[in-house]
């Protein structure tokens, strides 16, 4: 569009100075030299116009390519979530369960006892079946506790001083026990 409107302009201004110029007596030379050179002077000003428009589309797209800012993801804290299934039915000692005492009792084969199981006592536990749940701080055995309804959520009394628990429970029920954070 701006060339048209460019070339318009040069074509009338010729015409104006062709008259303009027969009267003063220029040569053809002359009208040529001057010809030249308003050709030019119209060639530069489309140029300089074409990379303007070029630069605009250019900072057009670099604004619409600016991504827009992220909303700020909370960070989940580190550990156990609620809701989170901290029993781990794949890592249990099978035949084995934990007596009253601490003592590791070998002679069930229908018993299974789960690893350690980290234990914040600020937090509250519940477990979704019977079991016999030990409580520790570091190594030190502190007691083992026994829940016992079958088919409801049972809370776990919480243990100040412990760190860890272990779970012993009937073999059978190991891939469906669930010991959750509330």
């Amino acid at each position: 569009m701006r060339y048209i409107i460019i070339f318009s302009f040069i074509s009338l201004f010729l015409v104006g100075c062709s008259s303009a110029e027969e009267e003063r007596g220029m040569t053809i030379d002359e009208h040529v030299k001057v010809h030249e050179e308003l050709v030019a002077k119209a060639a530069e000003e489309a140029a300089e116009a074409e990379a303007e428009e070029e630069e605009e589309q250019i900072e057009e797209e670099v604004v619409e390519e600016e991504p827009e800012e992220e909303p700020e993801v909370e960070e989940e804290p580190e550990g156990p979530q609620p809701g989170q299934n901290l029993f781990d039915p794949t890592t249990v000692e099978q035949g084995v369960w934990m007596g009253y005492e601490g003592q590791l009792m070998h002679n069930n084969s229908d018993m299974v006892l789960s690893q350690p199981i980290e234990y914040d006592p600020s937090r509250s536990y519940a477990i979704n079946n019977s079991a016999y749940v030990s409580y520790y701080n570091g190594e030190s055995f502190i007691e083992t506790v026994r829940y016992s309804d079958v088919g409801t959520e049972l809370l776990i009394e919480p243990r100040q001083e412990a760190d860890s628990i272990r779970i012993s429970i009937p073999s059978n029920r190991s891939d469906s026990f669930e010991f959750i954070i509330k």
